[in-house]
């Protein structure tokens, strides 16, 4: 795409050069002329391999064998990456030119990287947000299991997650009666219901178990449970 040029000298202690480019830039090319301070004669072989080395303004490096290429004899290109302009700020970088074992580093140049206008983890507007949420449902999901109450659907759990609302009774939409889930145990497991908010898993296990808690298994089990204090006492 856009095009820079800039030149490198191959003997040290040149004054580098600076590109601009925009953080998370993919495309921009970065033409090279090779100059010597030292020999005119100076010239690229066909025979030559290339590095190109950077280290980023996060004081983290990259090396990248397959960026550059050879134009002619006295130029070279490459093109940036994500693994390059990822961070914004000041990358400095250079350019090792490899004959067999043998190699020189061209002179420092600054690969001035200017923020982005938009952080890639920044969410935009509201449905960003819930399409990011969804998509964290699912991992949740897929890790954990769904925990859907009897009656319930893995559907409905995602809609009434994404959509915050956790307390709303499932019978309305599985066709059972009365009962509310839990909204702290409701996530996934075991689902946690007060003796007398049961109607949606059996209207005689409210009224045969007043006072205990049933325990929802992920199975769809219903056992009561009276919980005891470290004093033995119950409550």
């Amino acid at each position: 795409m856009f095009g820079q040029e800039i030149s490198l000298d191959v003997t040290p202690g040149g004054v580098p050069p600076v590109i601009n480019v925009t953080q998370y830039d993919t495309a921009r090319e970065i033409k090279i002329t090779l100059s010597s301070r030292t020999s005119a004669s100076f010239s690229l072989s066909s025979s030559y391999t290339y590095e190109l080395r950077g280290t980023r303004a996060n004081k983290t490096g990259f090396i990248d064998t397959e960026a550059v290429s050879m134009v002619d004899t006295r130029t070279l290109i490459f093109t940036t990456t994500g693994t390059m302009t990822s961070i914004a700020g000041e990358c400095r970088c250079g350019i090792l030119i490899f004959d067999g074992d043998e190699h020189i580093e061209t002179i420092n140049f600054i690969m001035q990287v200017h923020k982005s206008s938009l952080d890639l983890d920044t969410i935009v507007n509201s449905d960003d947000f819930r399409d990011l949420l969804d998509i964290a449902i699912g991992e949740y999901i897929a890790q954990h299991g769904t925990g859907v109450p009897p009656g319930g659907t893995t559907d409905q759990v995602l809609k009434k997650r994404s959509n915050n609302d956790l307390d709303t009774e499932w019978a309305d939409e599985s066709g059972g009666g009365g009962g509310a889930v839990n909204s702290v145990n409701g996530q996934t497991g075991n689902v946690v219901l007060n003796a007398v908010d049961v109607g949606s898993v059996a209207s005689n296990q409210g009224t045969a178990n007043t006072g205990k808690f049933l325990v929802v298994g992920s199975d769809g089990i219903v056992t009561p449970v009276t919980m005891q204090t470290w004093q033995g006492g119950s409550y």
